[in-house]
């Protein structure tokens, strides 16, 4: 049956929130400095590295041992990648403005998932390698695996041998960053291993869960981890005569970086990626 009247027009509802991931876990966002937009950003990390236990004894001259002597901290380094949003529609019953807020909230709905895809492997959306540091490493250089010993398919098993490797294997004494896929999140909440900490969610441990869009088959454990990002969203556009058609992109520059190490973990409780 047809309406009697028109559906009048309302204002589109507003999300009530946006879902828990990686903007929530990390450092940050923090805005990008001066020329970050154009080559990223790289710092010297301070809490990379071990301490030792050392005797106080009175040793005979000449017989104590010596002191390990470490190397300064590796410059961690990443580039930057644009997230962004488009919108092609006809021009007839709207205004710019109309189109400028929906692809700016289109945008802002979205570039998480997309700064977490790209943070995972290091590519843009058509596999092209972005030049930025990755969880999973490099070809040359890939995410070294935990050592073995845990079970794969419990995941109590896993965050244990994730936090193991991170605070007494590489002796970490910050706060460890878990970078796992979606699903995790409702197996790790069965087994009572994520606890709220203001807006962040945390294991037992004190490590901070990074829940994302990020491939199944296994989970990554790093250090710190912080996103930069330009302070403000930009919008172009352009009009075709011939089709009466605007084009309109909404972009952001990212940067996202983490410290001292990261080490993988097999979980695929869905057998996703089989």
């Amino acid at each position: 049956m047809a309406p009697i009247v028109p559906a009048p027009v309302v204002p589109a509802p507003e999300q009530l929130r946006r879902r828990y991931g990686l903007f929530d876990a990390a450092a940050g966002p923090l805005d990008l400095p001066a020329h970050g937009e154009g080559g990223g950003v790289r710092f010297t990390p301070l809490a990379c590295g071990g301490s030792y236990a050392y005797g106080v004894s009175c040793y005979e001259p000449g017989a104590a041992p010596a002191k390990p002597l470490d190397g300064g901290n590796v410059e961690v380094s990443t580039g930057v990648f644009a997230v962004l949003s488009t919108l092609l529609c006809g021009s007839v019953g709207y205004s710019d403005e109309e189109f400028r807020t929906q692809v700016r909230r289109r945008l802002e709905g979205s570039e998480m998932a997309a700064v977490e895809a790209a943070l995972w492997g290091g590519n843009d959306f058509e596999g092209n390698p972005l030049d930025i540091l990755t969880l999973t490493g490099t070809v040359e250089d890939p995410t070294p695996a935990i050592p073995a010993g845990y079970d794969p398919g419990l995941i109590t098993d896993v965050v244990g041998a994730l936090e193991r490797y991170a605070y007494t294997v590489q002796g970490y004494g910050g706060v460890a960053y878990i970078h796992a896929p979606i699903e995790v999140a409702a197996f790790a909440a069965e087994a009572g291993l994520v606890l709220p900490d203001g807006v962040r969610k945390m294991t037992p441990m004190g490590s901070i869960w990074a829940f994302g869009a990020y491939p199944a088959g296994s989970i990554i454990v790093t250090g710190q981890t912080t996103v930069w990002r330009a302070p403000e969203i930009q919008v172009y556009n352009s009009f075709d005569q011939n089709t009466n058609e605007v084009l309109m992109v909404a972009e952001r520059a990212y940067s996202v970086a983490f410290e001292c190490f990261a080490g993988e973990a097999e979980f695929d409780p869905l057998e996703l990626s089989a």
